[in-house]
């Protein structure tokens, strides 16, 4: 019987060794397991601030594009305002011309009928040879204005267009 008691202690013994070996290794994976939601909880971290980091340069970027598309509107407006008032030019530069060639109606025949009395009358219409050419060069250059001021605000709506997409790739 002592021998019976001393299999059986000897049994108790060699099953606490075991049950002390697995509580060890129960904390060291235990530990383990600790460090790695270390690792986890410290990456969710920095997920969290390069979220919010992205987030506060996204909304910085929608700004700027709602800026610039406020710019690009002004910038529209004033083109169009530049094409009216060139347009009105235009047609100033039209009348001007039509009031120079009733000019001109007008000084033929008074040419003709003193140019014996006066010389002046032919530098009458030389200024008025060099008045029509200017006018006419004016109008030249206001129609080559009003035609660059209508490609600018073309090309204005066409930024504008494209910044609009910009602004609701963004959003």
């Amino acid at each position: 019987m002592i021998e019976a008691i001393q299999r059986e202690v000897k049994g108790a013994v060699s099953s606490m060794k075991e049950v002390s070996a697995n509580a060890m290794s129960g904390m060291k994976l235990t530990n383990e397991a600790g460090m790695v939601l270390e690792d986890i909880v410290g990456s969710s971290r920095e997920s969290s601030q390069m979220a919010w980091e992205i987030e506060r340069s996204t909304k910085e970027q929608t700004q700027g594009v709602v800026q610039i598309n406020k710019g690009m509107e002004k910038m529209t407006s004033m083109m169009t305002q530049t094409a009216n008032t060139k347009k009105e030019q235009e047609n100033a530069m039209g009348q001007i011309m039509n009031a120079v060639e009733d000019m001109k109606v007008i000084f033929e025949p008074l040419e003709k009928a003193t140019i014996e009395q006066s010389k002046g009358s032919n530098e009458i219409n030389r200024s008025v040879g060099y008045v029509t050419e200017k006018v006419s060069s004016i109008a030249s250059i206001a129609e080559e204005q009003r035609n660059g001021g209508e490609q600018i605000v073309k090309a204005m709506g066409r930024i504008k267009v494209i910044t609009q997409q910009n602004l609701d790739i963004a959003s």
